[in-house]
């Protein structure tokens, strides 16, 4: 694999495991104590999120203008396209999706994010974002949903994305580093070969989550940072377990 597509497959992952993610919340309901959403609600959060995180995204590489208006277009109908392919894999299988349907999806995904990515940055820019939406563990477009869904104002969430964006890059960093470390070492894997984060790598989340909350609340208000503050974090910033 050449250094560009490695660059863009770290990408991809981020956007297949966000569709993968939202479309197992719809089917589990309020597992995580969340109201339950009709897939009306949920499609109106994310068409709200997803201009919004594609847009700081594009300030974050400093793109122009014109680049930063392809890039949001782009981003926005390449997540849409993933979510749904994801969505129409679960609706066929149920529970027990199709694994090499599933990696056919994934791989699609792939093509489509690097035509996004080559169309509109270079290839240095394209490795900095990946440092914030790359790898399983992103953070971002989930956390600025979660933003939307209790309801802070788009100004505020705007304001608040230089947090989230350097949080998702730490996160990011943090758990591709443990996944190097214990790469090969065949001890505590689990189901799908993940294994057990270690007690220093899971103090070190609760410390980022933490902070992150404290960073927050000055910008979009206690309730909406503390509320955002427990979710997604069992296998760290864009995987749950089990998934």
């Amino acid at each position: 694999m050449n250094k560009w597509n490695q660059v863009v497959s770290y990408g991809v992952m981020a956007l297949t495991m966000i569709a993968f993610s939202a479309s197992a919340q719809q089917q589990n309901g309020n597992r995580e104590g969340r109201q339950r959403m009709s897939p009306e609600e949920r499609a109106k959060i994310t068409a709200t999120a997803l201009p919004i995180t594609a847009t700081a995204v594009a300030e974050y590489v400093k793109l122009d203008e014109a680049k930063t208006k392809a890039f949001v277009k782009a981003y926005v109908a390449a997540n849409e396209a993933a979510s749904k392919r994801m969505a129409d894999l679960r609706q066929g299988g149920g529970q027990q999706m199709d694994r090499q349907a599933m990696m056919d999806a994934m791989q699609k995904s792939r093509d489509e994010m690097a035509k996004v990515l080559k169309d509109n940055m270079t290839e240095e820019q394209a490795k900095k974002v990946n440092e914030v939406i790359g790898g399983r563990f992103s953070s971002l477009d989930r956390n600025v949903e979660s933003l939307v869904r209790a309801k802070v104002e788009e100004a505020k969430i705007k304001k608040a994305m230089p947090v989230l964006i350097k949080y998702a890059a730490d996160n990011n960093k943090m758990m591709m580093t443990e996944m190097r470390g214990q790469s090969g070492a065949g001890e505590g894997a689990g189901a799908g070969g993940f294994a057990r984060p270690s007690d220093e790598m899971m103090t070190k989340m609760r410390e980022m989550r933490e902070k992150l909350v404290k960073d927050l609340t000055p910008i979009v208000g206690e309730e909406a940072a503390t509320s955002m503050g427990g979710r997604g974090m069992r296998m760290g910033g864009g995987m749950r377990q089990g998934q």
